[in-house]
């Protein structure tokens, strides 16, 4: 009974095991009441109830991802139970379920994917096709490339100086190898979401 079902419940490992070691104390109180038994219960009770609170308190108010996608970009923007989404067109019909349920989220907008963007405190510029990156006074943190665009990587390093270089799962591996090789070159962390997942930013910014 499709109604009957409930799903897209987030549980830990420890709030697994402690249910059903409540679910054993019930049965066994049923079976035979005793204050023993009753106390066993009530305390497992309040153990589940400490450890869903340690894993909320756990779950940062603030935090942008950038996930994984063959062929197409995805970047969320997280404040508190808001989501934004970035995304070519504005629009994905497949935004990770999983991360929904685990952050707590309930309200979901989606957006275009900016060229320039402040995500959780860190000056961002987002390259997708070739153009003039050579701004007066512009030191982005982050420097995010998508959909392979045929750029000159070391002469944009030299003249931007990112901290970290992040390629996301719509570019050509071809050319994800020559930016991580540049990158090394020129001693900037490099991150391909393809090898070591998505790349998350937390902030404590309230704002």
């Amino acid at each position: 009974i499709d109604a009957a079902v409930i799903s897209n419940i987030k549980l830990s490992l420890g709030q697994t095991i402690i249910l059903y070691v409540i679910t054993l104390s019930i049965l066994f109180l049923l079976r035979k009441f005793t204050y023993r038994r009753l106390a066993t219960c009530l305390m497992c009770i309040i153990l589940f109830q400490i450890t869903t609170l340690y894993y909320r308190l756990q779950i940062p108010g603030f935090e942008t991802v950038i996930f994984h996608k063959a062929r197409s970009s995805e970047i969320a923007e997280k404040k508190l139970q808001k989501l934004h989404v970035l995304t070519e067109g504005g629009k994905s019909e497949s935004i990770p379920k999983d991360y929904i349920r685990e952050r707590k989220i309930s309200d979901i907008k989606q957006f275009e994917i900016p060229k320039i963007a402040n995500f959780s405190g860190k000056l961002t510029l987002i390259i997708d096709t070739t153009g003039n990156y050579y701004l007066d006074d512009f030191k982005p943190h982050l420097l995010i490339l998508r959909n392979s665009p045929r750029i000159n990587l070391e002469r944009i390093l030299e003249k931007l100086a990112p901290d970290q270089v992040i390629a996301d799962g719509s570019n050509f591996k071809s050319y994800v190898r020559k930016w991580k090789e540049t990158s090394e070159n020129k001693k900037i962390p490099f991150h391909y979401t393809g090898e070591k997942g998505a790349y998350i930013i937390k902030t404590d910014l309230r704002h």
